[in-house]
């Protein structure tokens, strides 16, 4: 097992109280809700774990002989390891001045990730967990509040060694700034970064050729690659009822409950002029077009591609849009409580009122992508905690606003994004909107927005405005051509 060098005075002891897990304890990890089950008489235990969008994994922890000792093992013989560890691998249950968690030892003597003991359910700890990254500093948390890989997950090694620096200047340290010394150390050495993680499962990958191979092929822990040439056209097999006749494949009319909860489902649903294609409770798919690959939809009411509840999802190399322009009601890619979304590379284009509306999401990175033509706008984002757009273009949409980001949003950043030819109102930010060297084309006579605001932070003075309605100069964005 790979060394990781931490300072030597994270070697100290805890100092802390062990106790035995009991049937029924709940943990939280930052993204998984455990509950303990007994697993025979001799205090073993079993961890089964469930998140916000119902995908569930599971672990066992084997009774040491010290009380609170414990150590990791396998239950079935597809769980991954979790938090960076190995099979066998220290936990200890440590409990002082009523903070009881579970902690995690990937190395002999260094914490890695820690999971605290609750009584909420699994949507009132996300939120928690969203919280804590919204509305407290990471310097308060690292002093006050128990870190855990997820919430760590969202800062880069510039923090980590910020918080380390500052963690190394407390002398007399609580057991929170110890744990969380140890915690921050180990994300830190791994490399641990902005980019989505955790320790999914080993994926499945696929290769299609057509709209039936790939409405088969959808679901978790998959890769999904498109051949060349390949053009999805997702409306004659969203039509044949006969392929969503179980439980995976659903045939629903619209307004349907999507229930948090239960396996991933592929859902055909009227959209009333004819039906759109939902991902429902979907962890770890990636969707990856070859050369000139595209998926399509032809009801003008139909998103192209929608998510629901779904985790670490990653749309790379794909053009997406409408058959033909038209009165329209649907949009190209529509996301309402999902977690760790990627769209590189692609192309996202109208007919579709936006190209992205994404409600209540968190995690979500998009890079080297176009969106083009939208009837509507750019975007729209409502409670998005954590979006960054970075080397995108954003040229001739029209109509109304372009950027929608209402006041739940959080952490929107534009890095190296261009706007261009677009018709409407520009800005509609009623949150912070970071936008950091970007170039701005607005024509005179169309309105900007509210970019006065003091919610239009510039993060560099590299952006720049120009009053015309001048067409973009070619640069490697959207999809691959090679």
């Amino acid at each position: 097992m790979r060394k990781i060098a931490i300072l030597m005075v994270l070697l100290l002891p805890l100092l802390a109280v062990s106790q035995t897990i009991k049937p029924g304890d709940k943990f939280f990890d930052g993204r998984y809700l455990y509950v303990a089950e007994p697993d025979g008489n001799g205090g073993d235990m079993i961890m089964k774990g469930m998140d916000i969008t119902g995908h569930q994994q599971e672990y066992g922890l084997m009774k040491g002989k010290q009380a609170g000792e414990y150590t990791l093992a396998q239950v079935d013989g597809n769980d991954p390891m979790p938090y960076g560890c190995v099979w066998g691998s220290r936990v200890q249950y440590i409990r002082e001045e009523g903070m009881n968690f579970l902690a995690f030892y990937p190395e002999e003597h260094s914490i890695g990730q820690t999971a605290v003991l609750t009584t909420d359910n699994i949507t009132d700890c996300t939120q928690q967990q969203k919280r804590a990254f919204e509305d407290y500093d990471p310097s308060w948390m690292c002093h006050n509040q128990l870190m855990n890989q997820d919430y760590l997950s969202n800062f880069g090694p510039g923090m980590y060694e910020m918080l380390l620096e500052e963690l190394q200047g407390v002398t007399q340290k609580s057991l929170v700034e110890r744990v969380n010394q140890q915690v921050i150390a180990y994300c830190n050495a791994i490399g641990l970064s902005d980019e989505p993680v955790g320790d999914a499962p080993v994926e499945e990958e696929m290769l299609v050729s057509n709209a039936e191979e790939f409405l088969l092929a959808l679901g978790s822990n998959r890769v999904i690659t498109l051949m060349p040439g390949t053009v999805v056209n997702l409306s004659n097999c969203l039509n044949d009822e006969s392929m969503f006749d179980g439980d995976k494949f659903v045939w629903a009319a619209e307004g349907y409950s999507r229930a948090f909860g239960g396996p991933g489902a592929v859902v055909s649903v009227d959209c009333h002029d004819g039906r759109q294609l939902e991902l429902v409770n979907i962890r770890n798919l990636t969707i990856r077009g070859s050369k000139d690959c595209s998926i399509i939809v032809e009801p003008r009411y139909a998103n192209v591609l929608s998510f629901y509840n779904c985790w670490e999802i990653m749309l790379e190399n794909l053009t997406l849009g409408h058959t033909e322009e038209g009165f329209c009601m649907g949009g190209v890619v529509k996301m309402e409580n999902c977690i760790n979304t990627i769209i590189r590379h692609c192309d996202l284009y109208g007919c579709g009122i936006y190209g992205i509306q994404a409600d209540d999401c968190q995690d979500l990175y998009v890079r080297n992508t176009v969106i083009r033509d939208c009837s509507d706008g750019v975007m729209e984002l409502h409670g998005v905690n954590e979006g960054v757009f970075t080397d995108c273009d954003f040229i001739r949409c029209r109509d109304y606003t372009m950027v929608t980001v209402d006041s739940r949003c959080s952490g929107v950043v534009f890095n190296g994004c261009r706007f261009a030819q677009n018709k409407g109102r520009l800005f509609d930010i009623s949150s912070a909107v970071e936008v950091t060297s970007c170039e701005i084309h607005h024509a005179t006579g169309q309105d900007l927005g509210n970019v006065s605001s003091k919610l239009f932070v510039y993060g560099d003075d590299g952006t720049r405005w120009y009053r015309d309605n001048e067409p973009l100069s070619p640069r490697a964005v959207g999809p691959d051509t090679e």
